[in-house]
């Protein structure tokens, strides 16, 4: 969410009351703590069956989505947004109309669906673009001295929507300008967030699809917290939890020196760490 979009919320929320939020990631959830923080009432439409399932393992989404609910959401999931129905003088949102044909009071709608790369000016200067701005291992463009990093550079496998990979293209880019650096290799995937109190952190690779033969899981559902070590025949290949804090240095060891998930199993205690004052975690 830009600055540009933050200015804009601020000023459509004076007057507002019912809010509906369209989306179920990232941004969609931090737009719907805000507007319930400022006293709206808040729905938020999420097409899948519960919330982040296309990230998260079933186990992991269904505990973020009780949270959500718990929190004070209209959570909807298993929904999508139909139409959006203006007031009668077209100067404010009426209501939406779900895919269900249910039709949800709403002054202020927020769009969370994903984001794309601007690269109006890119095309117009003739640099080569597809969905982004297209960039070699350096962050090259089709045009020489001319370079492109974060949102918007398209490598061979993409483009990396991260804050944390924007910051070290930045300083990567940096060092090829001035040192004439070699190619970027992109370290251990990392992430993090929160679903309004609730903390997540992930390290490699955990996939969606995950299961008792493809991970160590662990959970204590009175506490909010989990814990899931993924692995391929056995060699870690991601950890993340909710609910408790991660050392990221012990992680990305564990991941990168191929550990077996029966040691980082036995050893887990050294990849947590207690935030100042909180109950000790202990798994």
């Amino acid at each position: 969410m830009s600055k540009h979009d933050l200015d804009l919320l601020e000023r459509n929320l004076v007057g507002a009351r019912n809010a509906v939020v369209v989306g179920g990631g990232l941004i969609g959830i931090e737009a719907a703590e805000v507007l319930h923080s400022r006293g709206l009432h808040v729905s938020m439409l999420v097409r899948e069956s519960t919330f982040y399932r296309k990230v998260f393992p079933a186990d992991e989404s269904e505990m973020v989505t009780e949270h959500i609910a718990r929190s004070g959401v209209d959570l909807r999931c298993g929904t999508n947004l139909e139409r959006i129905v203006a007031g009668d003088n077209a100067a404010r949102v009426d209501h939406v109309v779900t895919s269900s044909g249910e039709s949800i009071r709403a002054d202020l709608v927020v769009l969370a669906t994903g984001v794309k790369p601007r690269i109006d000016l890119a095309q117009m200067s003739g640099i080569a673009v597809s969905r982004g701005i297209l960039v070699t291992d350096r962050f090259e463009t089709s045009v020489p001295n001319i370079y492109a990093i974060g949102d918007c550079a398209e490598f061979d496998h993409g483009v990396e929507q991260l804050w944390y990979t924007a910051r070290a293209h930045g300083e990567h880019l940096a060092r090829v300008i001035t040192q004439g650096d070699g190619a970027y290799t992109r370290g251990i995937y990392f992430n993090s967030a929160k679903f309004f109190d609730l903390e997540w952190q992930i390290y490699g690779t955990v996939p969606a699809a995950s299961t008792d033969a493809t991970s160590v899981f662990w959970r204590d559902a009175a506490s909010e917290r989990c814990l899931r070590i993924a692995h391929n025949h056995g060699t870690v290949i991601g950890i993340h939890a909710i609910g408790i804090r991660l050392r990221q240095d012990v992680c990305e060891r564990w991941i990168l020196e191929g550990q077996s998930a029966a040691v980082a199993t036995k050893e887990i205690q050294s990849a947590i760490f207690d935030p100042e004052f909180s109950r000790k975690v202990t798994i």
